[in-house]
């Protein structure tokens, strides 16, 4: 019954707590465009268009075969140092 009591008592301490915290927020309203916040004659748009230029898509099927693990590589830089693995399975 103690454990029962605790629990309600700190969810309504944090309620009470999360509550003061978002009325503090009130002094920010969300807006439909960004227009508050471009300063008044520091742009100047004559033209806007959208222009689609490249589309390329590779598409690679994906292994589904069960015993398929997963693997890395590595590579040794010209100092001689080794890069890389580790990979896995995800």
């Amino acid at each position: 019954m103690a454990a029962v009591i605790a629990l309600v008592a700190g969810l309504l301490i944090a309620a009470i707590y999360t509550a003061s915290l978002k009325g503090q927020l009130k002094s920010v309203q969300a807006q439909r465009a960004a227009a508050s916040y471009v300063k008044n004659g520091s742009m100047n748009i004559t033209n806007s268009r959208d222009f689609f230029l490249y589309r390329h898509v590779d598409r690679t099927e994906k292994s589904s075969s069960s015993d398929d693990k997963g693997g890395s590589s590595t590579h040794t830089s010209s100092s001689g140092a080794t890069h890389g693995g580790g990979g896995g399975k995800f």
